[in-house]
């Protein structure tokens, strides 16, 4: 923290309406080297940080964010110690650290009233370079949602690489379960398999196909005078058909 005296102008005061509160809070802003700054003390009642945390509220900032300035610079007249002054970039870092609902609408009020007012009177003018490195905040919900937008696209990365998993999962389970499956060619037929053949001919078709692609043929044999039929895969069966499609 910058404990020299700094040589500041009458400083400018706003008014600042608190939802819920009978009284409004004065922020009181001095330029700096064409810079504003802020009362600490202000701002905390502002954002209801409390005046006895100031200190600790403060303590948390960077060194450049932080000086120290004399009363009467401040327009107080009684004796005693320096005032603590925040830069904007002191101002935002306090906001974004509450959690009241004060927060948002001072960060607001801030951005649309004080400092468009502090411009226009042309005692203070962040050059280009200098708004791109400290950019005004958005408000916290969108700076929030900006924050986790990495986050919510790998657990939706995530999420689809599980459901992807699992589908194949239950398809290869799938799969396994018709390869066991054993069905006669007219049992097939009644399945929609092979419309337009018959038993034999999809037999036939089947035992060529099933030998030609690694699938099992079983041989089921007749009672009595019947004759063997074989059996196939419920599994070959169906991607025949899908191949005859």
């Amino acid at each position: 923290m910058d404990n020299c005296m700094i040589d500041t102008k009458t400083p400018t005061t706003f008014s600042f309406q608190p939802a819920g509160r009978d009284e409004p809070v004065n922020i009181r802003t001095i330029d700096i080297e064409t810079n504003p700054w802020f009362v600490a003390a202000d701002v905390c009642a502002a954002l209801d940080l409390g005046l006895k945390n100031i200190t600790y509220h403060v303590a948390r900032l960077d060194a450049d964010e932080v000086r120290r300035v004399d009363r009467t610079n401040l327009g107080v007249t009684q004796k005693g110690r320096p005032m603590i002054v925040i830069n904007e970039s002191g101002l935002y870092a306090l906001i974004n650290r509450s959690d009241k609902p004060e927060a948002k609408v001072f960060q607001r009020w801030v951005n649309r009233e004080v400092l468009p007012s502090i411009r226009k009177t042309g005692s203070y003018s962040l050059a280009d370079h200098g708004r791109e490195a400290m950019p005004l905040p958005m408000d916290i919900a969108e700076a929030m949602a900006l924050a986790m937008k990495p986050v919510v696209e790998e657990l939706a990365s995530v999420r689809a690489l599980l459901a992807s998993t699992l589908e194949q999962r239950e398809v290869a389970a799938l799969d396994d379960l018709k390869r066991n499956q054993m069905f006669l060619a007219r049992d097939l037929l009644k399945r929609g398999i092979g419309k337009g053949l018959s038993p034999s001919e999809l037999g036939y078709q089947l035992t060529i196909y099933c030998r030609n692609n690694g699938y099992p043929v079983t041989v089921k044999k007749g009672r009595g005078n019947a004759l063997d039929t074989n059996t196939y895969s419920l599994l070959a069966a169906e991607r025949w058909q899908q191949g005859r499609s």
